[in-house]
């Protein structure tokens, strides 16, 4: 759990816009997954019709962790039980004012789509597994894996049934 909670607030400080509300804003129409999943319960609203940029993020303490973090990666969005195919940013160097003093790698994946209609709503889900374990020292540092671990072992990171939200037009 602790873990969990870690990477959480780790997203969280990642997100440029980590305090804003999931609620979409017509100068940003963006809904950010664990902004929505976690502090909005999985429901959000945005304006009907608009352009929509559905968001998922990852950051690490190296750039060297975070190329092989991505490397290992499959992520997978689906909108309504459709597959969608995300796009991948380039790796992003920490920010020059990062809020917690460690220097943050982070990577994005994000899928643009039109937003549902006035009182329609459409269910984004994510999913993120690793084909392999990857070594991840911010993990190694605050004690989330054992002595000779990697950090992030292979398998399911995030699972679709966990990481959804529920996107309503207004």
């Amino acid at each position: 759990m602790r873990g969990l909670q870690r990477l959480l607030v780790g997203l969280v400080i990642v997100s440029p816009l980590a305090l804003t509300p999931a609620t979409a804003a017509a100068d940003d129409p963006t809904v950010r997954m664990v902004q929505c999943a976690f502090p909005m319960h999985h429901n959000t609203s945005v304006v009907a019709g608009s352009t929509l940029r559905l968001v998922i993020g990852w950051g690490m303490s190296t750039r060297g962790n975070l190329e092989d973090f991505v490397r290992a990666a499959t992520v997978t969005f689906t909108i309504d039980g459709q597959d969608v195919t995300p796009t991948q940013s380039d790796l992003l160097p920490p920010p020059s004012a990062q809020p917690t003093g460690e220097d943050i790698w982070r990577v994005t994946w994000s899928y643009t789509t039109t937003a549902p209609a006035v009182g329609h709503t459409m269910l984004w889900t994510t999913g993120l597994t690793l084909s392999r374990p990857v070594t991840d020292h911010t993990a190694q540092e605050f004690g989330d894996s054992g002595p000779g671990q990697p950090g992030k072992d292979a398998g399911t990171v995030w699972d679709p049934n966990l990481y959804f939200c529920n996107i309503t037009g207004t």
